[in-house]
């Protein structure tokens, strides 16, 4: 065990001396951090804060291309604060968890972020699992409320009017942002818990390995909510201030596939490698950047 520790430990010097905030260090020259645009001195600012942001500087910048049409930054805070209200009303706030059952849709970006403006933390589960998985989920999360299709014995949402006042987003980098319920090989619900700084960390990186994203970007939501891949398109998308393409219907493979990255003009994309192989090379003129992650999705 000893031996085998001595590469790992190389590891993490590597990584300390390559991004310091990845491992928990601060850098002491703010200037040299990499991370969304113009976060340099909000440390402890959630992503959540960040996009609330992006949401009152770029306005009239679309943040959501749907088949249903855009959804402007503006449109998106609006919507989000709305929610956020109700949740409020609803006693939602720091320490709960609300489920969020959802295909992938605009309608689930708003209620993430709805969520973390509540103070709350998220449950994505898929609106295709039994009923019996989602109940004991959710049971398993003591989830409070639930946020798109009703789970049998636990309480929804109520009607929200569709304007409120902007609803300030203030979790701390510890609090809880998501949980993630993976059934493994066991077919029971486990769940998986991530707090804010993670997620924080994870829009620093994308932007150190990517570059400040240029305005025409338009990145491919690929992942289902239930994966927290999603949020891995989701969060340095809206940190950047770009724009999120969500596909109403599922394009997982082949020419459907092929139909979205042409049409769209997809610039940045992330795929599971099985899904790559069946593409023909060189049929994407406006493809930036691909990242490439295991097959299993």
């Amino acid at each position: 065990m000893t031996d085998a520790a001595h590469p790992y430990d190389r590891l993490l010097d590597s990584l300390r001396g390559a991004a310091p905030w990845a491992t928990g260090r601060t850098d002491p020259a703010p200037q040299t951090v990499h991370g969304p645009q113009d976060d340099a001195a909000t440390e402890g600012e959630s992503v959540g804060a960040l996009i609330a942001r992006r949401c009152a500087s770029s306005p009239e910048a679309v943040a959501l291309h749907t088949d249903d049409g855009d959804l402007t930054y503006a449109e998106l805070g609006a919507r989000a604060d709305a929610t956020a209200a109700a949740l409020l009303r609803a006693g939602i706030g720091k320490g709960e968890i609300v489920a969020l059952v959802f295909e992938r849709s605009a309608e689930f970006v708003v209620a993430v972020l709805a969520v973390w403006r509540a103070g709350a933390a998220c449950l994505p589960l898929s609106p295709g699992r039994p009923e019996a998985w989602l109940a004991e989920a959710a049971h398993r999360a003591k989830a409070s409320l639930v946020l798109g299709r009703p789970i049998l014995g636990h309480p929804s949402l109520p009607d929200m009017t569709e304007h409120a006042d902007p609803v300030r987003d203030v979790n701390a980098p510890g609090d809880l942002a998501y949980g993630i319920a993976t059934s493994g090989s066991t077919g029971t619900p486990k769940l998986v818990v991530i707090e804010h700084r993670g997620l924080t960390h994870l829009a620093r990186a994308q932007r150190a390995f990517c570059g400040p994203l240029p305005s025409h970007t338009r990145v491919l939501l690929f992942a289902h909510p239930a994966f927290d891949a999603a949020l891995s398109d989701i969060v340095p998308t809206l940190t950047n201030g770009v724009r999120l393409d969500v596909p109403d219907v599922p394009a997982q493979s082949g020419e459907p596939l092929t139909i979205v990255l042409t049409d769209r003009r997809t610039t940045h994309a992330v795929l599971p490698a099985a899904v790559l192989r069946p593409l023909t090379p060189g049929g994407f003129p406006d493809l930036e950047v691909l990242i490439s992650i295991g097959d299993v999705w």
